[in-house]
């Protein structure tokens, strides 16, 4: 009886001391691996989201099963672009068959936050690298902003971690259909067998080669790392382009009007020259007007570079024959009378007439922004006639601005399909129209853009580009590809 007694007195004491701590085999483990995650954090290279993404977790593991299919998804993305030891490849396959689930599981992890910060484009800043001729926009900049330790971190309160992991990467591609053409053939030629191809002959054009025969011209190394570069660049661009739009291709000096799938036009373009003042920036901006027998104002660039010097030669006199007229304080001068051997860029305002003579051509079209790019004609058609493409001041020349006015102002203000084209040809008189809905316009830099055929056409890198974003990737533009057994 004293023994019930006692029992029952003791009983509310220890419930008042609350539970016994947990020593079960699972407890003891999963402490055990927290710690050991605590002391592996504290050594390594790893990615500085990873420490603050295990400690919201009490340093629990991420990833205690289907580990299988996160590495398949890391294997694939070679064909993303990223290089091997940006996903950790070599250390993730000796892990494989190693007893240290917590140093895998963040390997794991760690590997795919650098996979989601690759494919949300944010391994690099273009407007740094291609400083002044990359402008990112407003859609862009808010997509840069995005902290990748999200997508895991979310991932991992979701019923399926892993299966919710991969959606959310998923996510982040563009969907452009030339981007994935473009990962479809880095995939497809990372996975041919290398070893067996002979050295190559040499080289015949830009992205083409001769090879002995039997061998294959897929072992292009210059071409593998362009496809990952020109990936990486779609990854930089709007989601968005708009069901109708243009689209400017610098490297292929190409203008496209596309509706949907189809390409409504497709024409020439020249662009700018390789000197720095005169390349053509990357930009998306819309075309709110076109003006027809537009007049022309040089900017103070083009002043200090051209018109200034020049005038300085003949006294103003070839301005006067082609139509310019200068202005001080509101006063129209004649470029004769003013003495240009004092003249300062800015110091005057410099207009050209409109006219067939203008270097604008017959018709503009407008895209308000401030690097004071517009796609125009031209007074000079036969330049269309030569190779040479890359003239201009950084302005897009169209080779049919009638057919690219015809097109845009029938879709936007209702016009007749030839009317824009027969203001053209007809009696030059200066006049603008306003769009009733802004036509979206993408200014883009593509060394390489999926073919007709389904192959992949490369093109002159005009401005360096190609090296610029390499040497920031660390990618070898000479590079032999990468074996499937090194992958």
């Amino acid at each position: 009886m004293r023994a019930l007694f006692l029992f029952l007195l003791a009983a509310p004491l220890a419930a008042a001391q609350g539970p016994a701590a947990d020593d079960t085999p699972v407890a003891v483990a999963a402490a055990d691996d927290a710690e050991r995650v605590r002391a592996l954090l504290a050594e390594g290279a790893w990615h500085p989201a990873l420490p603050e993404l295990y400690a919201d977790r009490d340093h629990a593991l991420a990833w205690p099963t289907d580990h299988a299919r996160l590495d398949a998804r890391l294997d694939a993305a070679s064909a993303d672009g990223l290089l091997p030891h940006e996903t950790r490849s070599a250390e993730r396959r000796d892990l494989r068959t190693a007893d240290d689930p917590v140093r895998r599981d963040l390997v794991l992890t760690d590997a795919l936050l650098r996979l989601a910060e690759a494919l949300a484009g944010l391994r690099v800043d273009p407007e740094s690298i291609h400083e002044g001729h990359w402008y990112l926009t407003r859609e862009v900049k808010r997509r840069r902003q995005s902290d990748p330790a999200d997508i895991v971190r979310q991932s991992l309160d979701a019923d399926d971690p892993v299966s919710a992991v991969l959606a959310a990467l998923d996510a982040l591609h563009p969907p452009h259909p030339e981007y994935h053409a473009l990962r479809r053939e880095l995939k497809r030629r990372l996975s041919l067998d290398y070893a067996a191809v002979q050295p190559a002959s040499p080289r015949t054009a830009v992205g083409a080669a001769v090879w002995p025969e039997g061998a294959t011209a897929e072992y292009a190394p210059d071409v593998i790392a362009r496809l990952r570069l020109n990936l990486e660049r779609w990854r930089w661009l709007p989601h968005r382009f708009g069901t109708e739009h243009v689209l400017v291709n610098v490297p292929a000096a190409r203008l496209r009007l596309r509706d949907g799938d189809s390409t409504v036009l497709d024409m020439t373009a020249t662009v700018g020259q390789p000197e720095p003042d005169w390349q053509t920036p990357v930009l998306s901006d819309p075309i709110r007007s076109v003006a027809f027998f537009p007049t022309w104002t040089p900017t103070v660039t083009i002043q200090r570079r051209e018109i200034i010097p020049q005038a300085r030669e003949d006294g103003g006199q070839g301005l006067y024959e082609k139509g310019f007229d200068v202005y001080r304080g509101g006063r129209r001068l004649d470029p004769r009378d003013v003495d240009w051997s004092r003249a300062r860029a800015g110091q005057y305002r410099i207009v050209q007439r409109g006219g067939p003579q203008g270097a604008l051509g017959r018709v503009k079209f407008v895209m308000p922004n401030p690097y004071y790019i517009l796609i125009h004609d031209t007074s000079t058609p036969e330049e269309f006639d030569g190779d040479e493409r890359a003239l201009s001041h950084g302005c897009v020349r169209a080779e049919d601005p009638g057919a690219l006015a015809d097109a845009i102002l029938t879709r936007t203000n209702g016009w007749s399909s030839t009317r824009a084209s027969e203001m053209i040809e007809g009696r030059p008189r200066s006049s603008g129209v306003r769009l009733r809905e802004r036509f979206p316009v993408h200014i883009v830099y593509f060394t390489a853009w999926p073919g007709e055929s389904g192959d992949v056409d490369t093109f002159e890198d005009l401005y360096g580009r190609d090296a610029e974003l390499a040497a920031a990737l660390g990618i070898d533009l000479g590079e032999p590809a990468v074996h499937a057994a090194e992958r």
